[in-house]
């Protein structure tokens, strides 16, 4: 478990170039910066002015994708490779997430494709796992890194206001601590679903056995983001 626990705002498809600067200089601003690990997962598009604002504020943001390509550099269109990120210093990535596996039907196999990637990459991965999908996963995963990050989420309350009870996330975390203890890695667990909306994020950052969180649509506006946190 780190020292700080994790912070991870996934702004999934939205904002722009507009609403970037504003947001990472009110969060670089306040002590929550510093009292967290934030990590800062804007769309692909907005990963180039993220890391240029974020090294102007000298921040300790750090930046992470919302996905991975699967493949290496080469003839691949469309694809965003790991390799492409090393130069804005991106030092995460997202894989797996539900949104993904629902709309683009990512599979166990391409999941474990794009761990791959960010192993020989050097990049943490933050594997966004279910319920449903932990034995699966640990069936086609043959090695997970040092710090990876296990984002547990529950699809269904993304985005509906309520989180899951206490005592079933506490259950599930324990399983997939047990689940993937034989990959011998430092795992640091968070959980996902409508975190900071009617529930602050610092009520789950208060539970022992979760290392942090990721907030969704409570991450888009840096007042509700921040004050989620305080």
């Amino acid at each position: 478990m780190l020292n700080k626990k994790i912070v991870l705002a996934n702004w999934k498809s939205n904002h722009s170039i507009d609403q970037l600067d504003s947001w990472i200089r009110a969060v670089a601003r306040t002590p929550i910066s510093e009292k967290y690990h934030i990590i800062f997962a804007p769309p692909f598009s907005l990963i180039a002015p993220a890391y240029t604002c974020i090294q102007s504020q000298q921040s300790y943001i750090s930046l992470s994708t919302q996905d991975i390509s699967a493949y290496p550099q080469g003839a691949y269109t469309g694809e965003v490779c790991a390799e492409n990120l090393k130069s804005l210093e991106v030092k995460y990535a997202m894989i797996g997430h539900s949104e993904r596996r629902k709309y683009q039907h990512e599979t166990a196999l391409d999941i474990a494709k794009k761990l791959e990637q960010c192993i020989e990459n050097q990049l943490t991965p933050i594997l966004c796992i279910e319920k449903k999908t932990i034995n699966e996963l640990a069936n086609v995963i043959e090695k997970l890194p040092p710090k990876t990050i296990i984002l547990y989420e529950t699809p269904e309350y993304i985005g509906s206001g309520s989180t899951e009870p206490l005592e079933q996330i506490q259950e599930v975390v324990s399983r997939i601590r047990s689940t993937f203890d034989r990959f011998h890695s430092t795992i640091s667990i968070l959980y996902g679903g409508s975190v900071g909306m009617n529930t602050p994020a610092t009520f789950f950052l208060n539970q022992d056995y979760l290392d942090g969180v990721v907030l969704g649509t409570a991450s888009l506006h840096e007042d509700e983001f921040i004050a989620s946190l305080q």
